[in-house]
């Protein structure tokens, strides 16, 4: 945790919404618009460049006449280093006693925070909610209803459950959880609220479609850093959670049969990353059924367990991907 990384001293009711963005000068018009359509005031509008080279900042000048008493907007240029770090330097420089994180491709629905501010203000012990959201393209998309299981951290770590935008947060809970983590480059949400719900934040769900997540064919901000980010993140949370002693039974599994995932989504990813999932599927799921053959068992006696398990690595890519 970052002790006093953000001012404890807010504007009463205001709204900040930080939107990192690179090379999104297509994307980021409607983004903001999304923003200045919202039927909830007071709001400020916190853009933050992350050194694009397109007409990022034409955007922001275009949509300067919106301002008024009730709406602001701030643009703040950074040299290129990255989402976490615009995120960051987004919410030092915010304002609200609200805080809602935007990317610059993802879009708002009109009454997404005007319903979150009035159910955390009608719920004060409550540090955050989330609610639904929509994935695709404008003609093409699909609809995710979230929920609240009891073990949110399960949840949160094992389950397609959240989205960046769909939470609104109290600057409060943020100021605890401390800085976004620059090291992580995938699931960056996901890590955040992990982080909140390690020191105690209480997060609800509303039934609430927030807004939407554009498929587009540029990249998006987080960049497509693959299978390797993807573990980096999960090796992180393995020994956080297990220093706090939180890998329970049940994570345990469900870690398991994330990696089977994975590994069948990657199947034609770099072969050492492939086989670590292995590894790691078995370490928290010995019972896992690709592992429970009579042959299985009496091979690893003989030749040792890990040079089975390669063994079956390959024979797995045969039989289940032809590769």
């Amino acid at each position: 945790m970052t002790v006093g990384w953000i001012n404890n001293e807010f504007i009463k009711g205001l709204v900040s919404v930080i939107i990192p963005t690179y090379n999104r000068s297509n994307l980021l018009s409607e983004a903001i618009h999304s923003v200045i359509s919202q039927s909830y005031r007071p709001i400020e509008c916190i853009i933050v460049d992350d050194g694009s080279i397109d007409n990022t900042k034409d955007i922001y000048n275009n949509v300067v006449d919106y301002i008024d008493d009730q709406f602001s907007i701030k643009y703040i240029y950074q040299i290129n280093s990255g989402v976490q770090v615009a995120r960051n330097i987004g919410t030092i420089a915010s304002s609200g006693e609200f805080i809602q994180y935007l990317d610059s491709d993802d879009l708002l629905m009109t009454d997404k925070l005007l319903i979150q501010v009035d159910y955390l203000n009608n719920h004060t012990i409550c540090d955050g909610v989330f609610g639904d959201w929509q994935v695709g393209t404008l003609v093409n998309y699909k609809v995710i209803i979230a929920h609240k299981e009891d073990d949110l951290i399960t949840q949160f770590l094992t389950g397609c459950c959240i989205s960046n935008f769909s939470f609104l947060m109290r600057r409060n809970i943020i100021a605890k959880i401390g800085c976004w983590d620059i090291g992580i480059n995938r699931n960056q949400e996901i890590d955040f609220q992990l982080q909140g719900l390690l020191i105690g934040a209480r997060y609800d769900y509303l039934s609430l479609m927030c807004g939407f997540w554009r498929f587009h064919k540029n990249d998006r901000i987080s960049i497509n850093t693959g299978l390797k980010e993807t573990i980096i993140f999960f090796e992180k949370w393995e020994t956080v959670l297990s220093k706090n002693m939180l890998l329970t039974p049940i994570l345990c599994k469900r870690l398991a049969n994330l990696y089977w995932w994975l590994f069948t989504q990657n199947k034609f990813d770099d072969k050492d990353l492939l086989l670590k999932l292995l590894k790691k599927l078995v370490i928290f799921d010995p019972a896992f059924h690709l592992f429970t053959f009579t042959r299985f068992k009496l091979l690893s006696n003989i030749l040792g367990y890990y040079f089975c398990l390669r063994i079956s690595f390959y024979r797995l890519r045969v039989i289940y991907f032809q590769k």
